[in-house]
């Protein structure tokens, strides 16, 4: 409204109180341009024009009670004592944070920085926030520890058919490290799996399912085995349940070369079937040696599947990733879980490169992948298969420093 008109429309107004009112209106004005920029940004962003975008406004935040909530509720509370998050915590949301998009909202995943932290946020199309959930953290003390997450290596599971996160509540154990004599983990106090899905208001509903077939711990009672495999300077340990074969990665009980020289590496093949992921390892130190760096890398090859008659090219072309650091806690470790992208990286290569590679270690090629109904390794039919995973582990001690390999062969990549 032009000055003029403003003067005819309130010609009480004073020179003051006209312009406060003028720079109401132009903040509103500011306000509509910056809820409609989001809305502009978010558009780029999902057609990839954009890399990122940052919201403006702190996110209010949803808590459920009941048991095994309290603690849970208390923390997140301490840490945000104005009843919101604030929006600074957050890296940007990128387009893979975008969960779902409706007429009225936008659910999104908001990672905090130098944090674990993983929340799920919902928004109006002009990006203001309604409502936020934390989906993934762990915290405790000594003698209680508080979880939630959907397991270990997976934060969060989101199901887009019935549009709905699913995540574990658990509060458990004594102490944060498991050890030989207890090599699964602590015992739970409380567990529940939850089912949380976001209601056409923008308002996170949750829903709890008391029995549940998955559990992220074990509480069985097991009859343990030592499994070993040694150098002069350390050895690494797991453990085994003798009531289940199939659990040993290796059968063996204690692996050596049965001599007291130092070698450098040892290779293992690790049985068809078992499961290394989340799987605990302990160092054993002798001679005042320290670990100083356990690192991890994969090794990837071509496979060709056959019914019964397999062929792959082990020494052709084989894909070496980086290396990459694996946690390390008071001489206990995991192996590092591989991604699916990470098992289907390759090498590039020529066609006839590879026909080449498979008739000099496969055979002459066939004419079909088939032949009187049985499958038979074929060139059109390779697949990427991880072959092996390296474990190299630095140490130091009274004779200086010294680098050990261990090499565990998975069977068919598995």
């Amino acid at each position: 409204m032009p000055m003029s008109e403003l003067e005819e429309e309130y010609p009480k107004f004073s020179p003051m109180r006209r312009a406060l009112f003028c720079l109401m209106i132009g903040s509103f004005a500011f306000s509509m341009q910056g809820q409609s920029k989001f809305s502009k940004n978010f558009q780029e962003l999902m057609a990839g024009e954009l890399d990122s975008l940052t919201l403006t406004e702190d996110l209010p935040f949803q808590q459920f009670s009941g048991e095994g909530w309290t603690y849970f509720n208390e923390h997140e509370n301490k840490a945000n004592p104005s009843g919101k998050v604030a929006v600074d915590r957050f890296y940007p949301i990128t387009k893979k944070d975008v969960i779902e998009i409706r007429d009225e909202l936008i659910v999104v995943l908001l990672q905090e920085k130098d944090s674990r932290k993983i929340r799920v946020a919902s928004l109006q199309a002009d990006g203001t926030p309604i409502q936020s959930f934390l989906l993934y953290d762990h915290y405790g003390y000594l003698y209680e520890k508080n979880f939630r997450s959907y397991s270990f290596h997976e934060p969060y599971r989101y199901d887009p058919e019935h549009k709905r996160f699913s995540f574990y509540q658990l509060i458990y154990g004594y102490e944060p490290l498991p050890s030989l004599e207890s090599p699964t983990l602590d015992p739970i106090y409380y567990q529940s799996f939850n089912h949380l899905h976001v209601d056409a208001a923008g308002q996170f509903v949750r829903s709890e399912f008391e029995a549940s077939d998955t559990y992220m711990f074990s509480q069985d009672v097991s009859d343990l085995q030592v499994h070993e495999v040694a150098f002069h300077e350390l050895s690494i340990q797991y453990v085994s349940d003798k009531n289940r074969p199939e659990s040993a990665l290796w059968p063996e009980v204690f692996i050596t070369h049965g001599d007291m020289e130092s070698h450098d590496s040892i290779r293992i093949e690790f049985a068809l079937g078992t499961e290394w992921v989340d799987r605990f390892f302990f160092f054993q130190l002798r001679h005042g040696n320290q670990i100083t760096e356990v690192v991890q890398r994969h090794e990837n090859i071509l496979f060709f599947p056959g019914d019964g008659d397999n062929c792959s090219l082990d020494n052709w072309k084989r894909y070496r990733s980086d290396w990459n650091e694996v946690y390390l806690e008071e001489g206990i470790f995991s192996l590092r879980e591989l991604s699916q992208e990470e098992r289907k990286r390759f090498v590039p290569y020529e066609r006839d490169e590879l026909l080449k590679a498979f008739e000099k270690e496969c055979g002459p090629l066939p004419e079909s992948p088939t032949f009187n109904g049985v499958g038979i390794p074929h060139p059109d039919e390779g697949i990427v298969v991880t072959d092996r995973i390296i474990l190299r582990i630095r140490f130091e001690g009274p004779a200086g420093k010294g680098t050990k390999y261990l090499i565990f062969g998975l069977p068919n990549g598995c």
